[in-house]
């Protein structure tokens, strides 16, 4: 029962950005469900690999509302709430394109950013700032 309410429609091209503030993009609106007892719709997406899994509306982004903050060194700089395991609450940060690196203050993601051109980064690095 999907009603006019949803925010995005098959063929769409959306970002996701999941709930520690990892950044995944280009990703295509292939179907969209809404959950019994559940407020947001649901969507499914491609490419994935979990296909079988549908992503929270609250957690897309479409081309036009990406938070991107700044572009540097070929990084895009995003603005996201992440949940925060030690304290357990959530909170403001900024990610450094897809290098997983996550930062409370954008000056600190501008600088790693600097010192970690695009074509250097890949998901097997892994740099946390203290929180």
């Amino acid at each position: 029962m999907i009603g006019a309410t949803q925010k995005y429609k098959a063929g769409d091209v959306v970002t996701f950005i999941n709930d520690y503030g990892v950044v995944f993009t280009g990703f295509k609106i292939i179907g969209i469900e809404k959950w019994e007892g559940c407020d947001e719709f649901r969507y499914f997406v491609e490419p994935s690999d979990t296909p079988w899994y549908s992503h929270k509306e609250s957690l897309l982004y479409g081309v036009d509302e990406d938070p991107i903050v700044d572009v540097v060194a070929g990084h895009e700089i995003r603005h996201t709430m992440g949940w925060n395991e030690v304290i357990t609450d959530w909170l403001d940060h900024f990610v450094v394109g897809n290098s997983l690196a996550i930062f409370r203050e954008i000056e600190s993601a501008v600088n790693y950013a600097l010192n970690n051109p695009s074509e250097d980064n890949c998901w097997s690095k892994y740099v946390k700032s203290s929180v």
